[in-house]
Order: C-alpha cells, then sequence, then structure tokens
C-alpha cells in the first residue's frame, strides 16, 4: 500500500485542481481508476461532499509511472455536480441516493471561478439547494468505507 499511497500523493504538485478542492472542502478522496492495470486508461478522481446533499467529482485522464511513484496529466480536468434528492437505508445498512436530475458538467475555467469565490456556484449559474437531505451522512460514510484515505494538502499530512 505505500507505493499506492506515494503515488496518489504525487498529485498535489502534478493536479492542482485537487489540492483546491481539498482545499476548499476538507475531506476529499483521492482515487485512480484501474490503477495497478497496466494497459488500460488511468483516471484520477478527487471527490468531495458537502451541503448535505451535493457530490462534487473532479476527473483527469494521467499517466501513471508506477517506477517513480508519479502521476502526469495527459488532458484537462472535468468537473460534475450532482444534488440528492432523497436517500434510502437498506436493512442492512446500505444506502440507494436517488438524484434529483440537478447535475452539471463544467470546465476548469469554471472551476477557476467557484475557487476563487470561494465556492458560489452562482457565479457558473448553478444553484445550490442550502436544504440537506436525511442519510446523506451515513451515504457518504457508506461510498468512503473501501476507500484509502489520501490527502494531498501538507496541511492534512503534517
Amino acid at each position: 500500500m505505500p507505493d499506492y499511497v506515494a503515488t496518489h500523493e504525487s498529485a498535489a504538485i502534478t493536479i492542482p485542481t485537487a489540492v483546491q478542492i481539498e482545499e476548499l472542502y476538507g475531506d476529499a478522496d483521492h482515487f485512480i481508476t484501474e490503477f495497478g492495470f497496466d494497459r488500460k486508461p488511468k483516471l484520477w478522481n478527487t471527490e468531495v461532499f458537502f451541503g448535505g446533499r451535493y457530490t462534487l467529482t473532479m476527473q483527469v485522464k494521467v499517466k501513471v509511472n508506477y517506477s517513480a511513484n508519479t502521476i502526469a496529466m495527459v488532458d484537462e480536468p472535468k468537473f460534475h455536480l450532482i444534488g440528492a434528492d432523497t436517500i434510502r437505508v437498506y436493512p442492512d445498512g446500505r444506502t440507494g441516493t436517488r438524484y434529483s436530475g440537478d447535475e452539471h458538467w463544467f470546465s476548469l475555467a469554471e472551476w477557476e471561478t467557484v475557487y476563487e469565490s470561494g465556492g458560489d456556484y452562482s457565479l457558473i449559474g448553478i444553484a445550490i439547494d442550502p436544504v440537506p437531505v436525511v442519510n446523506f451522512d451515513l451515504d457518504v460514510a457508506n461510498k468512503r468505507r473501501p476507500r484509502v484515505p489520501i490527502s494531498l494538502t501538507s496541511k492534512s499530512r503534517e
């Protein structure tokens, strides 16, 4: 696991938007889709949960150098914001999320506007519903359970 963590932590230098997201929202999940599979394309994901209903995911294609434990971006990040409408809890503790359909994809330039404003999505035409959804925290905990916690901000890593 140390190589996994070290490789992901290299994104603190090479994927500045991942650091920005963590700076703005705190706890962030960072993971690479298809990590460890040499021939498959790799997709970096940074995901945060906020406002009691929202999931923000930043994705970017990356090249992984496994021997040097480093990552390099190969294109521009894309951003996806979606709000939960309801969250059902099943008897075994699993959760099922129904999304509101209020889904937004946006660009790096739009993200920079949101970041520089401290998280004001209205500046890019997105209204944030301030009402939290029941069971959101349990749903977030379930999603995070299998993920390896990795921080890219020096403050969190000290």
